[in-house]
């Protein structure tokens, strides 16, 4: 059949060439990809840990405060 696979049962289909083996509409690609190994999963995942970290410091910051106060109110 016209753009069929070129081995024997293969269905994938093949677009329509433009020449020098360029395709009209390529096959979409399904590849996944890991989240180690996307930019923006990393960059996210970056931002989030020193987000943590600052509301970490806040809360320590906060709770030594607190602690000052009530020794001071004693």
């Amino acid at each position: 059949p016209e753009k069929a696979g070129f081995a024997p049962g293969d269905t994938t289909y093949r677009g329509e060439t433009l020449g020098r083996g360029t395709e009209r509409h390529p096959r979409p690609s399904y590849r996944s990809v890991a989240p180690d190994d996307d930019p923006a999963f990393l960059a996210e995942l970056d931002e989030r840990t020193k987000r943590l970290q600052r509301w970490e410091d806040d809360l320590k910051r906060r709770d030594d405060e607190l602690r000052r106060r009530e020794e001071g109110d004693e």
